[in-house]
């Protein structure tokens, strides 16, 4: 290639490789690498054949490797190559034409991409809308999306079916089928291995070891994990847990300002918004004996700030719900160990226990008591 670069270049009139690319612009360096082997960008061939006296074909030839006009790599598709559109590319693109409606298509070449579809995207979608999967031992039917069983296929799956993408049907094995194969090859497996009496054995210890009680509710247990059996609270409370976000990401904490509660309240509004002073409820008990224009002056003191609050319940959430220990927590947030669960035992009696601070606020509190107390 850097004879062949070096000849085209003197037959040019260039005197060396320097010459040619200070003519189309590019650094020396860069014609160094193009006579090594390294492909030039696809924006670069016009202006070097335009250099050299060549037509683009030829100098993809020789610095590419690959003719124009000649047939797909892939071998499935029946497209020709061309030059690729991407002034970047350093492959020639596919062009085919569609089987059923004739329309044009260019494919630039992708890594891993095994071969090109037969039609476009269009018919290829509309084809066949779903897939008739019939087992070929029970004569079970089910539908499913081309593309779904394309990628279980990839996956590994559906081993030894037999597709027929043009209609659309597909002989496959079905889960209950196999499942019986697989548990008629594991009793010939042990059969093999210990015997029959060993089956009658296993048979006699399982009878023995339950009373027809406990094989009445394993029973019942199996038909119910087989339906989809229901979560228990304490179960549903521990997903909502694992759900809980350290940090919220709309929402603000505050301190009710009405005497004679001082109980956390929260506002679903972003930050930013007005600030959360009072329970509504509390408010509206408070105007009914004092006025319906009446509002708590500020208290004197030190009160605890927006930004308190919320590293609070960050600490309360990443100890009971994610389980992370104190030390981690003071490490985390630059404190001492002490004052870290002071922090969190103090948050969790701010908690309001009644829904005065709204449904979402009662139910964040239920579950944080219930992950103290467990």
């Amino acid at each position: 290639m850097a004879t062949w670069l070096k000849e085209k270049a003197s037959e040019a009139g260039f005197p060396s490789l320097e010459a040619l690319g200070h003519s189309i612009g590019v650094s020396q360096s860069a014609v160094s690498m193009w006579s090594r082997g390294m492909r030039p960008l696809a924006g670069r061939i016009a202006s070097l054949s335009s250099a050299l006296n060549l037509s683009q074909g030829e100098v993809v030839a020789a610095l590419w490797g690959e003719q124009v006009g000649s047939p797909c790599d892939c071998g499935l598709c029946g497209g020709t190559k061309v030059l690729p559109q991407d002034p970047r590319a350093r492959n020639l693109d596919t062009i085919r034409e569609c089987s059923d409606c004739g329309a044009t298509t260019v494919y630039a070449r992708r890594r891993g991409l095994r071969g090109h579809r037969e039609r476009c995207l269009e018919c290829a979608r509309h084809r066949v809308p779903m897939v008739i999967l019939q087992c070929d031992r029970c004569d079970a039917v089910r539908q499913i999306k081309p593309y779904t069983l394309r990628a279980q296929v990839s996956a590994g799956g559906y081993h030894g079916a037999v597709i027929d993408w043009e209609t659309g049907r597909a002989t496959v094995r079905c889960r209950t089928c196999s499942g019986r194969e697989q548990a008629r090859r594991m009793l010939r497996k042990k059969t093999r291995r210990h015997g029959r009496q060993a089956l009658v054995e296993s048979g006699y210890r399982l009878v023995a070891d339950r009373t027809p009680e406990e094989h009445e509710r394993s029973l019942s247990a199996a038909q119910a994990a087989r339906r989809g059996a229901t979560n228990s609270p304490e179960h549903r409370r521990k997903i909502a847990l694992a759900r809980l976000a350290p940090r919220l990401s709309r929402g603000r904490f505050g301190i009710c300002r009405i005497p004679g509660c001082g109980q956390i309240c929260f506002s679903p509004h972003p930050l930013g918004a007005w600030p959360v002073e009072s329970h509504k409820r509390c408010l509206d008990e408070a105007r009914r004996g004092k006025g319906r224009n009446y509002y708590p002056p500020r208290p004197r003191g030190r009160r605890l700030s927006q930004e308190d609050l919320m590293g609070s319940y960050e600490m309360v959430v990443r100890h009971h719900a994610q389980g992370e220990t104190l030390d981690a927590l003071a490490q985390r947030f630059d404190l001492p160990v002490d004052t870290v669960k002071t922090r969190i035992r103090r948050f969790i009696e701010l908690l309001p226990k009644d829904d005065r601070g709204g449904a979402l606020l009662k139910r964040r509190a239920d579950l944080l008591r219930f992950a103290a107390s467990s």
